[in-house]
């Protein structure tokens, strides 16, 4: 794959975010001949994290929610006109991504009405695995046991999911209750998200 740096459309990323390991989709014309792939397009396939829950602005361009503090650009599509507004008493949407600095960067925030740390969801890659406890992390945050878990959308037992999960799967925790003082979801509902 060949691509012009000042032309191409990059999608969750910059040309500073491309290393050996990072996952790529590229859109653009083939030559056959060459088997050389032209890209005009070129779309990160990182893990997206995505979180929800009661909110605060931290700083002008950050929005901090269940523990997590995340930075909001020019770029951000905030069609509720949260950047600058006063969050506390907030529910928000994020969706956000990771760069090679670990930083979580939004690319949509939206308001979701009044605050419910009972309502909270948060996916992304997953750490700190304790089968025999049924806990992990996701950046940093802990989940703690399910009240029911599925795998690619089915149904499956707290044993079947964990002898799935592995560090870095992608896992979305929804309609948990989160503690902020433990810094910690639990009674969610939790997915493992399989890549295809």
């Amino acid at each position: 794959v060949v691509f012009d740096p000042v032309n191409v459309a990059f999608q969750g990323g910059t040309t500073q975010d491309i290393q050996v390991g990072v996952k790529l989709n590229a859109q653009g014309d083939l030559n056959v001949s060459s088997g050389t792939l032209t890209a005009d397009r070129l779309r990160f396939r990182e893990i997206r994290v995505r979180l929800e829950g009661p909110a605060t602005l931290t700083a002008a361009n950050q929005v901090s929610l269940l523990g997590l503090t995340v930075q909001v650009t020019a770029q951000t599509e905030d069609n509720d006109s949260l950047v600058g507004s006063a969050l506390p008493g907030k529910q928000i949407r994020v969706k956000s991504y990771r760069d090679s600095a670990q930083t979580l960067f939004a690319t949509e925030i939206e308001d979701r009405g009044a605050a419910d740390s009972n309502d909270v969801r948060l996916r992304g890659p997953v750490a700190n695995i304790d089968t025999a406890a049924q806990t992990f992390k996701i950046l940093g945050v802990s989940v703690t046991p399910g009240v029911s878990y599925k795998i690619e959308d089915q149904p499956a037992t707290a044993v079947a999911f964990f002898a799935a999960i592995k560090d870095g799967s992608e896992v979305s925790v929804e309609s948990g209750t989160y503690s902020s003082l433990l810094n910690q979801i639990s009674n969610a509902e939790i997915e493992l998200e399989i890549d295809d």
